[in-house]
């Protein structure tokens, strides 16, 4: 995944997984699957705006599942993998950012 990449790109990849990380934690403790599904629009939106492609979010997202299931039991990997799932599902529509004003 990180060939090509400079340490520096390899730094900020591995901060972006650790807050993909993070909010997935936060919406199974609150048995929220939109919890990281607003995330993970959140976080396209944001990535794109400095240039990054839908496609390097998405990749991230296959990495945190295919590391889940490395290491956890099966039950607990089934949930993980499906708000990953519904997240990815998500990508795959276009979004708009919501004006609060």
């Amino acid at each position: 995944m990180t060939q090509g990449y400079t340490l520096r790109d390899k730094k900020l990849c591995l901060q972006d997984l650790k807050y993909h990380l993070r909010y997935l934690k936060e919406a199974l403790d609150a048995s929220s699957p939109r919890l990281f599904n607003d995330y993970v629009i959140w976080a396209d939106i944001l990535l794109k705006s400095i240039g990054l492609s839908r496609e390097c979010l998405k990749e991230s997202l296959r990495v945190l599942k295919a590391s889940a299931e490395d290491v956890m039991d099966p039950g607990s990997y089934e949930k993980i993998s499906s708000y990953i799932n519904g997240a990815l599902d998500q990508l795959e529509k276009e979004h708009v950012l919501k004006s609060f004003i």
